[in-house]
């Protein structure tokens, strides 16, 4: 998913999370725990996350398959 800001624009793709600038600066980095992936989708994709007591599972299996 991808989400545009002033200025920049959020990607992320399963655990891979990148920030693109206006100015052509690309910020890559692989995410590496449930708790970066929720601060992401959160943060900086804004996005609600549930509060479902199997989300903290699926988010680590996709982490575990990004691998």
């Amino acid at each position: 998913g991808a989400r545009a800001a002033t200025g920049l624009r959020h990607a992320l793709r399963n655990a891979r999370y990148a920030i693109h600038h206006r100015d052509g600066r690309t910020e890559r980095r692989t995410l590496a725990s449930v708790d970066e992936v929720k601060r992401v989708l959160s943060e900086a994709m804004r996005l609600p996350l549930p509060d479902h007591p199997r989300l903290d599972e699926k988010l680590a299996a996709m982490l575990r398959e990004a691998k």
